[in-house]
């Protein structure tokens, strides 16, 4: 009678320290999710601050990407001017595929050169697949080609565009009409990637290089 009454004890013991035990892992789970879930929302919810051309100089500054650029003699740049919170619905918008916009332009008034600033909501990465899926549609987007343009890519290296370093991406775009090259410059900030595009017929953007500035 003894041994089965010892016997009873100790099986609840071993099952009030499996119940703890379980207790605590599910605690030390439940803590970790909600780190998760934290960190996750406070990416997903870092508003986007759009840049703006200031008075004096022709100027673009972007306080969020850290970017300064001087509109070279010769070219005419373009703000989108989008407030901030239609800027944040375009680029969190479900009908918006590579949730992107086109923020700036600057396009030469002699030659075909350009350079456009695109944000895209996300981490983009040139030297993935699904990364250059998107940049494809971002550029059909912005010259409003045909799906039948061929790509050439480059490999991805890095360059350093003023004081910030970039992942870049050379690729020459074959179309019925003409052979164009493209320069993407990449870089991620608070859960969004800047693109800086550059493009023409030749391979040479020298002025339009210069014209981006160290941030003070």
């Amino acid at each position: 009678m003894d041994v089965e009454v010892s016997l009873e004890i100790e099986e609840e013991s071993m099952h009030k320290e499996t119940v703890k035990v379980a207790a605590s892992m599910a605690l030390v789970m439940l803590v970790a999710l909600i780190g998760i879930i934290t960190i996750y929302q406070l990416v997903k919810t870092v508003p986007y601050e759009p840049g703006y051309i200031t008075d004096k100089e022709n100027m673009y500054e972007n306080d969020f990407f850290k970017l300064r650029f001087k509109c070279p003699e010769g070219y005419q740049m373009t703000l989108a001017g989008f407030s901030k919170n239609e800027v944040n619905q375009l680029l969190d918008s479900d009908w918006n595929e590579v949730r992107t916009y086109q923020e700036l332009t600057a396009i030469s008034e002699t030659t075909d050169s350009s350079m456009s600033i695109i944000v895209t909501r996300g981490e983009l990465d040139l030297g993935d697949p699904t990364g250059r899926t998107q940049i494809k549609k971002i550029l059909r987007e912005m010259t409003n080609s045909v799906s039948g343009n061929r790509y050439h890519w480059g490999e991805p290296y890095e360059d350093l565009l003023s004081s910030e370093t970039y992942q870049v991406m050379d690729l020459d775009v074959i179309s019925t009409e003409d052979l164009g090259r493209v320069y993407i410059y990449s870089r991620k900030e608070k859960g969004y990637t800047v693109c800086i595009i550059f493009q023409g017929e030749n391979n040479y953007f020298g002025e339009l290089f210069d014209g981006f500035l160290a941030c003070e």
